[in-house]
């Protein structure tokens, strides 16, 4: 985790990465989630992610935009000090996902593919090219997510108590709050947990898809995917065209 760290501060440092183009008014600056933790840092609330001052906004979950946002209030809006500072924070959660990859790898594969997985994490150009260049919640998102799959082995693998259970809770709230599109996950293998078929997640993922087009009861489908879907009688076989 501290060699992790430490490469990435150096490539922020050394490579000046924390000096973000000012074009269109520093809008590379975190881009949307960037414009809302402006917003917020000006006191306008969470609003007005694009370049104009839109009023309230959904667009993104609230979490890092908070995060942007004490870090601009701190140290000034767009500022050299800002963006190395968030982009340290960004090198943190990258850091503390070598320790969680590690804990899984220990758990499922043992002590020496666990140490390569940890490592390869720490020096992987990809891994630190996101937290030392991109003002986004992706060093985040991962960091989190590997943590809540984590928690999940040692839920199944031992009895949880209460407060574990409390605690997973908490973490996918935080998820949500964080990267919306994660709770995808949580729902898709609480379907693999609930189906008798015996799916594999990435099977189910795919083909969930495309039962998105199909007619047919959703636990039905589940339980037993390779039964005809019943044709019903009120429905029309082929969609006719008015074309006259």
């Amino acid at each position: 985790m501290l060699v992790a760290f430490v490469l990435r501060l150096a490539v922020i440092t050394v490579g000046h990465t924390y000096r973000i183009t000012p074009r269109r008014d520093h809008f590379q600056f975190g881009w949307e989630m960037g414009r809302i933790a402006r917003s917020l840092a000006q006191g306008q609330g969470f609003s007005s992610p694009t370049d104009l001052p839109t009023g309230p906004s959904a667009w993104a979950p609230p979490f890092y935009p908070y995060i942007l946002s004490n870090v601009f209030k701190a140290f000034g809006i767009y500022t050299a000090a800002s963006a190395w500072i968030i982009l340290a924070l960004n090198s943190i959660f990258g850091a503390l996902t070598c320790i969680t990859i590690y804990k899984i790898g220990q758990i499922i594969y043992g002590t020496r593919v666990a140490r390569a997985a940890a490592w390869t994490w720490a020096v992987f150009p990809y891994a630190i090219y996101w937290p030392v260049r991109v003002v986004w919640e992706a060093s985040l998102s991962a960091f989190l997510l590997s943590l809540a799959l984590l928690l999940t082995i040692r839920i199944a693998n031992n009895p949880p108590r209460t407060r574990t259970w409390l605690g997973f809770g908490l973490l996918w709230g935080i998820i949500a709050l964080t990267n919306t599109a994660l709770i995808a996950m949580l729902l898709v293998k609480y379907l693999q947990l609930r189906s008798t078929f015996g799916w594999s997640l990435s099977n189910l993922v795919a083909l969930l898809r495309q039962q998105l087009f199909v007619y047919r009861d959703l636990w039905t489908w589940i339980d037993d995917p390779f039964q005809p879907p019943p044709i019903s009688a009120s429905l029309p076989k082929q969609l006719s065209l008015q074309l006259a």
